[in-house]
């Protein structure tokens, strides 16, 4: 479903940040923001994020990396 279309910076990213959003993959250098936007769509699609609006940036959260990280 996902294909191999993701960057392995993207993939790192996802396992140190509880959270993503298209805003910090551009400053990154690790997608465009078309490309970033695809992305982020396709992982939520996949059910590995879920988008939260908060003002006028969306934040894709990483609810799985929340649970491992506050778990005793």
């Amino acid at each position: 479903m996902l294909g191999a279309s993701f960057s392995y910076e993207l993939l790192q990213l996802m396992f140190t940040l509880p959270y993503l959003k298209i805003e910090l993959l551009e400053k990154r250098g690790i997608a465009h923001r078309q490309t970033a936007s695809t992305w982020l769509k396709k992982l939520t699609d996949a059910n590995i994020v879920k988008p939260q609006k908060m003002g006028r940036t969306t934040y894709y959260i990483n609810y799985r990396l929340m649970e491992l990280l506050s778990a005793d």
